[in-house]
């Protein structure tokens, strides 16, 4: 369902807003509205293009890559651009590819950031306990690292690279279109 949630997106973006050089549509046929409002009630989301459908499920590993792959990744997520592929795209060029899959890389980083956070909170939270004498606080320490390094490599690593492969001036006048509110939709 939030694959569907995705696409319907996807294409109810595209149907509205058309091109950058065109008004935006302000009436959406009613069996896609339809479908679309009633899935994103299912889903206990807005019928709307946001994050979650752009970035979290719109891509999947390339053949050969990911964790049943031949090149077995130690990884829920990607952390190399050639080894995945979005699934949906606005306008098919490198720049928007580029774009996304920085986030997605980025969401890898940020889903191993939580997981530190969480690792650190229940070391804590067995440091209050009054029966745990031990006070044995190296976990606690190795969360923090790794949070540290974490929020290192999406600052340093990760968000330079978006500029390598797209253009800010691509970006703003081609792709941005897609992503901006929907504005008096009947």
């Amino acid at each position: 369902q939030t694959r569907l949630h995705s696409l319907l997106s996807f294409i109810c973006i595209a149907y509205i807003k058309g091109s950058p050089t065109q008004k935006p549509l302000t009436l959406l046929p009613s069996p896609l509205a339809k479908l679309w409002v009633e899935l994103s009630k299912v889903l206990n989301r807005r019928p709307m293009l946001d994050y979650v459908d752009c970035v979290i499920y719109n891509w999947q590993w390339k053949v050969g890559f990911g964790i049943k792959g031949e090149e077995e990744v130690d990884e829920l997520f990607p952390q190399d651009p050639s080894h995945f592929q979005l699934l949906t795209r606005f306008t098919g060029i490198v720049d928007e590819e580029w774009f996304f899959k920085i986030h997605v890389m980025i969401e890898s980083e940020g889903w191993r950031l939580v997981q530190a956070c969480k690792a650190g909170l229940r070391v804590l939270e067995l440091s209050r306990k009054p029966s745990n004498h031990s006070r044995n606080f190296t976990p606690l320490l190795r969360a923090l690292q790794i949070i540290w390094r974490t929020a290192e490599r999406i600052h340093k690593d990760l968000m330079p690279r978006m500029y390598e492969h797209c253009m800010s001036q691509v970006f703003f006048h081609r792709l941005r279109h897609f992503l901006g509110p929907i504005d008096q939709i009947d």
